[in-house]
């Protein structure tokens, strides 16, 4: 069965859940989950720009996905971009929750959808990692089960773009390279650098 996030109280479930999925994994960074129910709180449930679904069984949920649909610089029509995909290793699970989505996409006369994107700003393509398990994720990169591109192609959809990553090693001559960049930028841009407040997130938000 697949439920519309329609109450705090889901939302939250709806958050919270890749606590549980990710629980013995080391590499998975897990969000800043009061920022996070702060911001869907306003885009599900206030201005309603975008939806949520959720996979439920046996009343445990089991699977999510988020979406919303907006223009695009490569199409001249709306189209879905959808994001927050994550579930157990099940394909029933991923295809009840991609078939919502396009259900409510001929409802509205989209016929496209892409993702995975960063919500709230579609031209950042985060998509799936699909190697490179191994490794930790840095900012701007995401990270994910390696059964997350099977199921997602199962349902239809095909990879459009390669994103790669590039490791830096550290040496002398490397080392000084990366100093001097970091002296210009630091120059040229009013940054500065501190300790996360975790007890006043709001204000810290604020203040980005």
């Amino acid at each position: 069965m697949v439920e519309h996030v329609k109450s705090k109280k889901r939302l939250k479930q709806f958050v919270y859940f890749v606590k549980k999925l990710y629980h013995n994994d080391s590499h998975y960074v897990f969000p800043l989950f009061g920022v996070q129910m702060k911001e869907l709180t306003k885009a599900v449930l206030e201005d309603q720009k975008y939806t949520a679904i959720m996979a439920i069984r046996n009343n445990q949920i089991c699977g999510r996905l988020l979406y919303t649909y907006d223009n695009t610089r490569d199409r001249s029509d709306k189209i879905c971009f959808f994001s927050f995909f994550d579930a157990i290793n099940n394909q029933e699970i991923a295809s009840e929750l991609f078939k919502e989505m396009e259900a409510d996409m001929l409802r509205n006369n989209i016929s496209y959808a892409e993702g995975s994107f960063t919500p709230y700003d579609p031209d950042t393509r985060r998509g799936i990692l699909v190697s490179g398990f191994d490794i930790d994720p840095t900012i701007f990169t995401t990270y994910n089960f390696p059964y997350y591109q099977t199921l997602i192609e199962n349902c239809g959809y095909k990879k459009k773009i390669d994103t790669v990553s590039l490791g830096v090693d550290i040496g002398s001559k490397s080392g000084k390279a990366l100093k001097a960049i970091s002296a210009m930028f630091r120059r040229r841009h009013n940054v500065t650098i501190g300790p996360l407040d975790l007890g006043n997130l709001d204000k810290e938000m604020d203040a980005i």
